[in-house]
C-alpha cells in the first residue's frame, strides 16, 4: 500500500480549505472549534473513505454574565427587590450561581435572588454564573430611595 500523499480535513462535514497534512493542529482552541472532525487520505491509487470522525467538545466558562434588576424603578426602602443572573452561553451548562455580597437573601429559583425589605445601604450586587468555572458580572447599583 503506497503511503498517503494528501489529506482532506472536514469540520462538521464541511471541507476545511488549506488543511492537507496528516496531523491537524489547533493552536488556540475557541468555542467555535467544537464539532466533528474527519479526514480523507489520498495516495497514487486513489482516495479513501471518510470515517465517522471524532467529536471535539470545547468547554468554557459562562459568557456575557449580567445582573438584571427585575423591579420597576425607583426602588424604595422597604421594597422587595428581585434580581436575575443572565448569561449568553456556557459549556458545560451552568449548575449554580453566586451572589456578592453574600447574605441570607432568598433564592426562589436558580439564578434569581429576592431581597425583602431592602435597606437604603444595599448599594451594589453582583452575580456569578458557574459551571466548572465561575464568571462574575459587573456589580449593579440598586439606587434605593
Amino acid at each position: 500500500n503506497p503511503l498517503p500523499t494528501n489529506y482532506t480535513w472536514y469540520h462538521n462535514g464541511k471541507e476545511m480549505q488549506g488543511r492537507t497534512e496528516e496531523k491537524f493542529h489547533i493552536p488556540k482552541i475557541l468555542p467555535w472549534h467544537a464539532g466533528t472532525y474527519s479526514c480523507v487520505a489520498e495516495n497514487i491509487l486513489g482516495t479513501g473513505q471518510r470515517g465517522p470522525g471524532a467529536e471535539l467538545d470545547v468547554q468554557y466558562p459562562p459568557k456575557k454574565v449580567i445582573t438584571v434588576i427585575q423591579n420597576p424603578t425607583p426602588i424604595r426602602e422597604g421594597d422587595t427587590v428581585t434580581l436575575s443572573c443572565n448569561y449568553n452561553s456556557s459549556n458545560p451548562r451552568v449548575t449554580r450561581y453566586e451572589w456578592k455580597p453574600r447574605s441570607t437573601w432568598e433564592e426562589p429559583s436558580l439564578g434569581v435572588l429576592k431581597i425583602q425589605n431592602v435597606g437604603w445601604d444595599n448599594t451594589t450586587i453582583a452575580c456569578a454564573a458557574c459551571n466548572s468555572w465561575c464568571s462574575w458580572a459587573s456589580p449593579v447599583a440598586l439606587n434605593v430611595h
